[in-house]
């Protein structure tokens, strides 16, 4: 045998003259299992990006939502000497809504707060709820405050605002959403909300809510 060839496949001549390779060196046993595992990966990953897209647009998560509707403010005790809120008292409607005519949603991790000019007053939470099919939940708050207080600025916005008879509040947060829809897998999904509140004082009446700004959106 010559040196060169030595490590050479050998090679058999068939009865149609063509040469066939008699390589005796095959891929190892776990080479093919990890090529079969890696090809279940894929068609799994595959198949939950499909679902996730067919949720997406089958099942809009903006049809889902959160929303301010109205709310009056009961009471204001402000000190301009130090510009500490003593006392403040507002009640705040919202709802919940499902759009959709098959999907069941249910709301859980509902973090609100209410604040004025940056200073928060109040925490605003609730228990995990469902929503069924086409159907609204109302939520109904009654937030009280005392002792909060406000920095500099928030001083001379309160001091201006009370003087024009109009006082800003400040609804922000986020809920988490849960959808499940037939044989789909369950979905989570978060609806967040920045919603301004203006409130006459001293009668409390709030101005007309914009259902565009002070409706939660999914990002």
């Amino acid at each position: 045998m010559e040196p060169g060839n030595q490590h050479q496949p050998r090679r058999h001549l068939s009865r149609t003259g063509r040469y066939i390779l008699n390589n005796r060196e095959r891929s190892p046993l776990w080479v093919w299992i990890l090529v079969v595992v890696a090809t279940v990966l894929v068609t799994a990953l595959i198949a939950a990006g499909a679902t996730a897209v067919g949720v997406f647009t089958i099942y809009k998560p903006e049809s889902m939502y959160l929303q301010v509707t109205t709310a009056h403010l009961g009471r204001l005790v402000y000190s301009p000497y130090d510009g500490v809120i003593r006392d403040i008292a507002v009640s705040i409607e919202l709802f919940t809504s499902n759009g959709n005519t098959k999907a069941n949603v249910s709301f859980s991790s509902l973090d609100l707060a209410l604040g004025f000019h940056g200073t928060t007053l109040a925490d605003l939470k609730a228990m995990p709820f469902n929503v069924t099919p086409e159907h609204v939940v109302p939520l109904h708050y009654l937030v009280h405050s005392a002792g909060a207080r406000l920095d500099a600025a928030g001083r001379r916005a309160m001091q201006e605002e009370i003087n024009a008879g109009l006082v800003r509040l400040d609804l922000d947060g986020k809920a988490r959403m849960t959808l499940k829809v037939g044989v789909f897998p369950t979905r989570e999904f978060w609806t967040r909300i920045s919603c301004p509140i203006y409130l006459a004082v001293p009668d409390g009446n709030a101005r007309p809510v914009d259902p565009r700004i002070c409706r939660s959106w999914s990002p």
